[in-house]
């Protein structure tokens, strides 16, 4: 398998057209995503009780980890996704096991892949995540949130992914809910602009993609939701936001 490469850029609303204006002949919405104005992504990220997986990102370890649950929509979904997240310098690993919703609460606190309930797909990547779970002691921390427009591109062997993220939010959580209290959600700081754009690809990228990032040189980030979430809630600057406006 190919290494997967992400790169991450803060740019305006402005620029985020202007993205999508350039790439628009050379992907297709992405299916998973088909709602107009983009879909809710909402995670649930895991930390031991030090926060050494934050520690680990702000050290800018070449190899670290995050363990995160995943769910998409507004609406409470049937499925959810448990998410090990490995990245060694600029590739990136993602390793996911679909799980039922309703089992949720109960892998996380026995920690082992026994929940009741149909057979889980991936379960060796299943195992895995609740394996680094009890090694490191790891439990829920923060829930973060955004609104995400995705696009793909046809490449066969590339995997070739475009995707917009707005309406960044978050709030501490020490329970395993992907719901989170609609009064309690912060706006994620983004130091520029107000749009997280994401190139994602396997190997080597498109033309098209190859000349997004050249063009966007200057705007390229290291960026982690959960960490500005942490940074964020650490540094207690808070900025209250309408639970209507941020659905969990």
């Amino acid at each position: 398998m190919a290494p997967r490469v992400e790169l991450k850029y803060a740019i305006t609303e402005d620029g985020a057209q202007r993205v999508r204006r350039f790439v628009q002949p050379f992907v297709t919405r992405d299916p998973s995503c088909p709602a107009a104005g983009g879909q809710r992504v909402t995670s649930l990220y895991l930390d031991t009780p030090l926060g050494d997986f934050f520690g680990r990102h702000v050290a800018r370890d070449a190899d670290r980890f995050k363990l995160r649950v995943r769910r998409y929509g507004d609406d409470e979904p049937q499925a959810v996704y448990f998410e090990v997240k490995r990245k060694v310098g600029h590739v990136t690993e993602k390793r996911r096991a679909r799980v039922a919703a309703r089992d949720v609460a109960v892998l996380l606190a026995r920690g082992r892949a026994d929940a009741p309930g149909s057979p889980t797909p991936h379960g060796e990547n299943l195992r895995l995540f609740l394996w680094l779970m009890a090694l490191h002691r790891a439990a829920p921390r923060m829930l973060v949130t955004c609104r995400r427009e995705s696009y793909v591109g046809p490449e066969p062997g590339c995997d070739a992914r475009v995707t917009f993220d707005r309406e960044m939010a978050h709030q501490e959580v020490a329970v395993p809910s992907l719901l989170g209290d609609p009064e309690r959600w912060s706006r994620t700081p983004l130091e520029t602009g107000n749009v997280v754009l994401e190139l994602k690809y396997s190997g080597t990228p498109p033309w098209w993609m190859a000349e997004v990032a050249r063009r966007l040189s200057r705007r390229r980030m290291g960026y982690s939701k959960y960490v500005a979430a942490v940074a964020d809630s650490m540094a207690g600057t808070r900025s209250a936001v309408r639970g209507r406006e941020v659905p969990a």
